[in-house]
């Protein structure tokens, strides 16, 4: 028999289904992730205790000079071991060149997968193609490694989002950057993540 397990994008409206082996499983009970928003939302726990998941919005949009793009906030406050739901949405169409295979793959994240929206199309993966990624959020600390590809938005006026989950392993700061090469040195692609 085949499982499915279905997840819902509340702020694309999208579901999503995971087949793996076994009974038909119904969906899951949660809370769905609220409307994009610039500040991180706290989903209140189901009964007493800590929070289940901390929402955060990031996007990669045009910055004040021209030809670059930077990402929008550069601060997030989070707390640290709390699975963190970071979406991140790309209106930057081009690709851009990476330096190493690693920097094309999923690292860091909860069960080493993105969700990535690009119009109508929607899968979740480990890796993307080295010439199909257009940024990364990148978080390199010596206790702490995440690495998020993005693909370019081929679609006018409606962003490539990428959705992640992770946990920060501790409070301190975690400074994130894009790693593509035509993105390092742009001050507008990085920022900085201060986890309580």
């Amino acid at each position: 028999m085949i499982r499915t397990a279905w997840y819902t994008y509340a702020a694309m409206s999208v579901t999503i289904g995971v087949l793996s082996m076994g009974g038909i499983a119904p969906p899951p009970t949660a809370h769905p992730p609220p409307a994009l928003s610039s500040s991180p939302t706290i989903q209140p726990p189901l009964s007493g205790g800590a929070p289940v998941s901390v929402y955060a919005n990031l996007t990669i949009n045009a910055s004040s000079v021209p030809g670059l793009y930077a990402f929008s906030p550069n601060t997030l406050t989070l707390p640290s071991l709390v699975p963190i739901v970071l979406t991140i949405s790309n209106f930057d169409p081009r690709p851009g060149p990476v330096a190493s295979p690693q920097t094309a793959e999923v690292i860091g994240a909860t069960w080493g997968t993105e969700v990535v929206h690009q119009g109508t199309y929607v899968y979740a993966t480990h890796f993307l193609p080295m010439n199909q990624v257009g940024h990364t959020f990148t978080v390199r600390t010596p206790q702490f490694f995440l690495n998020v590809p993005i693909p370019p938005d081929y679609t006018p006026n409606l962003p490539t989002t990428v959705t992640v989950t992770f946990v920060l392993p501790a409070p301190g700061t975690y400074p994130f950057y894009c790693a593509v090469l035509t993105s390092i040195g742009q001050g507008g692609l990085q920022g900085l993540i201060s986890a309580t």
